[in-house]
């Protein structure tokens, strides 16, 4: 498929995932949609049977597009950092970060083959942007610190973190086979492998991040919880 078409058709996923005339359903299930969507592009049933030749799983994995990193520029904190981690890796895409003068001049960095990398900054966005303004808009109309706020998006940010995980062990939508799971593990193993590669040669001087301070609100944390698994990545669009 056309690398174009392939990034269009994310953009009117997400577009429609922070729609707020769309109901809960639908924006729900756009988000979910954007993740199934990668894995088939990457994986199909055929390719887990062993069917096709080497070639044709070299050519496969081309039409992908190049290996490359896209650089996104929204909100940026320790918290939004964890929570596109977890997005980066849902994308098969790894990740770094370049803090900028003002927190929402952050960059955001996501490696991987091109369509990947460039959904997996759309989708983190989605999310962090998501939290931000659920938690501001809390604090706003009950006069909480910054300091709640804080331990909100920590909570919101780690039970996506958790939700990743739990998908990325178990997604049934893929294909109904037992032998899907192990397939899509090794997927996730070589792109991430393939990833490193190319990040130590377009980026070679890193340097280890700032850790974020500790969540010292625990209800506010628990509310993030709470709002956090609200933001549904487990249905499929047929």
């Amino acid at each position: 498929m056309d690398m174009q078409r392939i990034v269009e058709r994310v953009k009117k996923m997400l577009a429609l995932a922070s729609d707020k005339g769309a109901s809960e359903g639908e924006r729900d299930n756009a988000l979910r949609m954007v993740h199934a969507y990668l894995a088939k592009y990457n994986l199909d049933m055929e390719t887990v049977a062993g069917a096709k030749s080497a070639t044709e799983r070299k050519k496969e994995e081309a039409d992908g597009g190049p290996r490359s990193h896209h650089v996104h520029s929204f909100f940026g904190r320790p918290w939004a950092c964890n929570a596109a981690i977890s997005v980066a890796k849902l994308c098969f895409c790894g990740y770094l970060y370049r803090a900028g003068r003002i927190s929402k001049d952050s960059q955001h960095v996501f490696i991987g083959r091109t369509a990947n990398a460039v959904t997996a900054a759309y989708l983190a966005e989605f999310v962090v942007n998501s939290i931000h303004a659920e938690g501001r808009k809390r604090q706003r109309q009950q006069a909480l610190s910054n300091p709640w706020f804080l331990s909100f998006a920590w909570g919101a940010s780690l039970v996506i973190q958790e939700r990743v995980d739990e998908l990325m062990r178990a997604n049934p939508q893929i294909a109904p086979s037992s032998g899907t799971d192990i397939v899509l593990a090794d997927l996730y193993t070589r792109e991430a492998a393939a990833n490193r590669e190319y990040q130590e040669v377009a980026f070679p001087h890193l340097k280890r991040g700032v850790r974020g301070k500790g969540i010292r609100d625990h209800e506010a944390f628990r509310d993030g919880i709470a709002y956090g698994s609200t933001i549904n990545l487990n249905r499929q669009v047929r």
